[in-house]
């Protein structure tokens, strides 16, 4: 089944729930525009100066030390090369950046207008940047496919503010805070990626219709997480479906400290819940993470401004299959008593419940908002 039938499929299936999600409006294959060759040792950057809505740019293998970020800020624009096209950024804060250049990340910004529409990249490794190895802020219509992404400063693939995205058979490793992150988007699909040796594998902050299918998510601190975040431009979480992962052994210590909530999870979590509303989380096979293999857990209100949604709400987990985690908790300000497979430590929360899951070990700890326990703990709530 192609993803895109896949997420079709999900959107129908799905809406039984109250999870509902439509596939991305992602751009077609070009069509009428020039097959634009970068010469060896020529100019990428030159190529997309040069171009014009529909044209492909295609980049031979080689390695390309870039002196500054690539900037695409044209529509209806694709950039094509294999694994062996190398884009190197040493140095540089991105490799990529697509629509809007030195976007103001720090406080609440409003996200920009919609700057680009239509861009596709196909293939290239990408390493070495000091930030991003590809960020794109204001672009609606976007596919990200069979790239490399290794060693970013913080995130290797980054689409923020964006819209209508797919993100496909990438691998990216090697990233000091996430992977793949998909933050203040709407309709983005992840799908068929490898997302490993970061410390988180993919991250969903304030999103809105995402969808996290059938990826390999291994060797993080925190496989896959979905949470929310303060002063952002979006103030929750929502619609978010987590489906047909395989997540495994994210054990890994991570020396570089995480800059916002990651830093109270533990290592060890295979999918962690920290914020948001409207959740569905099915069809996961995770295995032989360290502290959780599926943890639910609120926010404490310190590290969410405006505290709106820090409590997950209408979370469902269902038909997962959960094997030998929590043998070895690693303990934060963010656990309980004990690690297992299914765990949920939080505020009494709305809808969130479990059914059909395989699993050894499950887990509730009531907890106040200053995470103090406030009752006896018990099985994580089972959907009636």
């Amino acid at each position: 089944m192609s993803p895109i039938i896949a997420i079709i499929v999900i959107s129908i299936c799905f809406v039984n729930h109250g999870f509902a999600v439509q596939a991305p409006n992602v751009p077609k294959l070009p069509i009428n525009g020039k097959i634009i060759t970068v010469p060896t040792n020529g100019s990428i950057q030159a190529a997309l100066d040069s171009a014009n809505p529909n044209d492909t740019i295609v980049v031979p293998d080689g390695t390309f030390v870039l002196n500054n970020s690539l900037l695409v800020n044209k529509s209806s624009i694709t950039l094509r090369g294999g694994q062996g096209a190398i884009l190197d950024a040493t140095g540089l804060e991105n490799a990529i950046v697509v629509g809007v250049p030195n976007f103001p990340f720090e406080g609440p910004t409003p996200c920009p207008k919609i700057a680009v529409r239509n861009f596709r990249i196909e293939g290239f490794t990408i390493r070495n940047a000091t930030v991003n190895g590809i960020l794109l802020v204001g672009v609606s219509g976007f596919v990200i496919s069979n790239g490399n992404y290794v060693n970013s400063g913080q995130y290797g693939i980054f689409p923020y503010c964006s819209q209508n995205g797919l993100i496909q058979f990438n691998t990216a490793s090697g990233a000091s805070e996430s992977a793949i992150i998909i933050a203040n988007d709407i309709n983005v699909t992840a799908t068929s990626n490898v997302a490993m040796n970061s410390t988180i594998g993919i991250d969903v902050e304030n999103g809105n219709k995402t969808v996290i299918l059938d990826n390999i998510v291994t060797d993080n601190r925190v496989g896959i997480l979905v949470s929310l975040l303060g002063s952002s431009p979006a103030i929750n979480n929502t619609d978010t479906i987590v489906v047909g992962n395989w997540v495994f052994n994210n054990n890994n210590n991570n020396t570089k400290p995480p800059i916002n909530i990651t830093a109270e999870l533990p290592l060890g979590s295979g999918i962690a819940v920290t914020g948001g509303s409207n959740m569905y989380i099915a069809g996961n096979t995770v295995t032989d993470n360290d502290s959780f293999g599926i943890v639910v857990t609120s926010t404490p209100p310190e590290l969410l401004t405006p505290p709106q949604y820090r409590i997950p709400f209408n979370v469902l987990i269902e038909k997962n299959t959960l094997i030998n985690n929590g043998k070895n908790l690693h303990v934060t300000s963010l656990t309980g008593p004990s690690g297992g497979d299914l765990v949920m430590v939080s505020e009494p929360p709305s809808g969130t419940c479990q059914r059909n899951n395989t699993f050894s070990s499950s887990i509730f700890v009531p907890i106040f908002s200053n995470r103090t326990i406030s009752g006896s703990s018990s099985s994580f709530p089972t959907c009636q």
